[in-house]
């Protein structure tokens, strides 16, 4: 291949990388967003999470093998979460949403990204039960229930997304250009 092709490429190859975290980042907000206001996360939000984590992979170079680990200890959040969701401790699009953006965090990383979303579902927690209290709020998050502060439903997609995003310079798969930038 002449010179000039193999650089279109790698210019080609490095904007797919850097469009694919970025769709991370927006679909991210995205769920943040309607899950605060509508305690839902559609499942293609979690579905795109999921997928879009595999050209950011191949394209920083992890092995299919890697890439296949990935998805199990996902696939096991997911598994988890599922008991959970039965036992009516949390919704089902949260599981969905957690499961997707696990596939994201290497083993390592696993233990402080649910560590810091656990902290942040707690201050919201927290923030949602003094909310109920809080006549002038109720008008802003509608799916505030009369009654019991301490059994309010929890938009728990937003700790989920904003632990991501805490932990965004530590996703793996970020292409070197922008892992660069972020350290630097």
């Amino acid at each position: 291949m002449p010179r000039r092709t193999l650089r279109t490429l790698a210019q080609t190859l490095t904007t797919l990388h850097f469009l694919s975290i970025a769709v991370l980042c927006v679909v991210l907000i995205r769920a943040a967003i309607t899950d605060a206001c509508s305690l839902e996360i559609a499942n293609w939000i979690s579905i795109v999470i999921a997928l879009i984590f595999l050209p950011a992979a191949l394209l920083s170079g992890l092995t299919l093998t890697s890439i296949a680990y990935h998805y199990a200890l996902a696939s096991a959040f997911f598994v988890g979460g599922i008991f959970l969701y039965a036992k009516g401790l949390t919704g089902g699009g949260d599981v969905k949403f957690l499961a997707a953006v696990c596939v994201w965090w290497e083993p390592g990383q696993l233990a402080m990204y649910i560590i810091i979303v656990a902290i942040l579902g707690g201050v919201l927690a927290g923030a949602v039960i003094l909310a109920n209290h809080i006549d002038r709020l109720r008008p802003l998050l509608p799916w505030l229930e009369d009654g019991d502060a301490m059994k309010q439903p929890i938009p728990f997609g937003i700790a989920i997304a904003g632990g991501a995003l805490i932990m965004f310079d530590a996703i793996p798969v970020l292409p070197s250009q922008l892992a660069d930038w972020l350290a630097g």
